[in-house]
């Protein structure tokens, strides 16, 4: 088996005093493409900030590259390859295109050029949109700034929070063909959190299901599509024959 690129033991955290994840174990090695799905409130946006750095592990342990960056702050962990694109694109509403890509680069101290032309070779639509403030643009453009401002981080670990919401039908589309594009000719890692199952496991290698701040279901895609039934059933918090749905976990 492979070494993890990203490896969570026993992680527990939460906001104030209230937890939200409970005994995450999730392990995650190079090269994979992994929706993470779940309910409203069942910790996915919580796990991919506790993967960053934005919120503390109470409890357990995050690994990343053989390393334990349980300790590290969120910008040491994206100096590493951690890179978050955040729900609602959170750009920089005041500044351009360019500007934005340009602060994320230098920020982690990569190159600007050279990240710049590898964005604009991903996501074309954005070269005549440079020198535009990104808070005029439409919700599809700020969605590909934002995958770009990730990655001129340079990341081995990008994650993607939300990644069709309130988009068109077109425009899922568009980023879909860009998500395949960075996986598998960038060769980059990628963690996605989606809302729509059928685009998470047509999209994805392998699906991560949580429930309540734990991992319900973590198998390959077409071995959760086979358990559809109980996917259902498990977002709209219903049991399944009295009890909650066992953990898939296959090679």
């Amino acid at each position: 088996m492979p070494d993890a690129l990203l490896d969570t033991a026993g992680l527990v955290t939460g906001y104030g005093q209230l937890p939200v994840l409970q005994d995450i174990d999730l392990r995650i090695v190079p090269g994979e493409l992994v929706g993470l799905v779940g309910p409203n409130g069942a910790g996915k946006t919580t796990l991919l900030q506790a993967i960053v750095g934005l919120l503390p592990a109470w409890h357990g342990s995050v690994s990343f590259a053989g390393q334990d960056v349980t300790r590290w702050d969120a910008r040491r962990r994206a100096r590493a390859g951690i890179s978050l694109v955040a729900e609602g694109r959170q750009l920089f509403a005041g500044l351009t295109v360019r500007e934005n890509l340009t602060l994320a680069a230098t920020a982690t101290g990569n190159a600007v050029e050279e990240n710049l032309e590898r964005v604009l070779a991903l996501f074309p639509e954005l070269e005549r949109l440079l020198g535009r403030v990104s808070g005029t643009m439409s919700g599809g453009e700020q969605q590909m700034c934002a995958i770009g401002r990730g990655l001129m981080c340079r990341p081995s670990l990008l994650m993607i929070d939300e990644l069709s919401l309130g988009l068109a039908p077109v425009v899922v589309d568009r980023l879909v063909h860009a998500l395949s594009q960075i996986h598998q000719t960038m060769g980059i890692t990628i963690i996605f959190v989606e809302q729509d199952v059928d685009l998470a496991m047509d999209t994805a290698d392998r699906v991560v299901l949580l429930g309540m701040g734990r991992v319900v279901m973590d198998a390959p895609a077409p071995a959760v599509r086979a358990r559809r039934t109980e996917l259902e059933h498990t977002f709209l918090g219903l049991p399944i024959d009295g009890q909650t749905v066992d953990v898939i976990a296959e090679a």
